[in-house]
């Protein structure tokens, strides 16, 4: 399921789909809307937030995905493994990353922390 810009405030795409047979939780981000055009990363959630195949992701990128991840990691993962979410309750959950709060990341120097260390923690466990 791509999730457009106004669901995620990101200028990319993320693409979450259900997969409760692979233990792996992972999402696709591309910046075309296609997952056949451009270059794609799939970016896994566990053990620690990486790119795990494909292009690789600015920090910048990466630390708003992680930040985005903080809020939505739970929702994403639930949707994953097919925990009873249907995909409209799972669009409604997703809490959006404000410009504001694309901002405050930058100044409070998460551009700078990409590092798969800072990043692992960044996700939730799911409930």
């Amino acid at each position: 399921m791509p999730l457009r810009t106004e669901v995620t405030g990101f200028d990319f795409w993320v693409w979450c789909w259900c997969a409760p047979d692979s233990g792996d939780v992972r999402i696709v981000v591309t910046r075309a809307i296609h997952l056949a055009d451009g270059e794609w990363s799939a970016v896994a959630l566990r053990p620690a937030l990486r790119v795990a195949d494909g292009e690789p992701l600015s920090g910048h990128d990466l630390d708003l995905l992680a930040r985005w991840l903080r809020a939505n990691g739970a929702a994403v993962e639930r949707y994953w493994r097919l925990d009873l979410m249907f995909a409209e309750n799972f669009l409604r959950s997703l809490a959006r990353l404000t410009r504001a709060g694309a901002g405050a990341a930058r100044r409070a120097g998460l551009a700078e922390s990409h590092s798969a260390g800072k990043l692992q923690n960044c996700i939730k466990p799911a409930p």
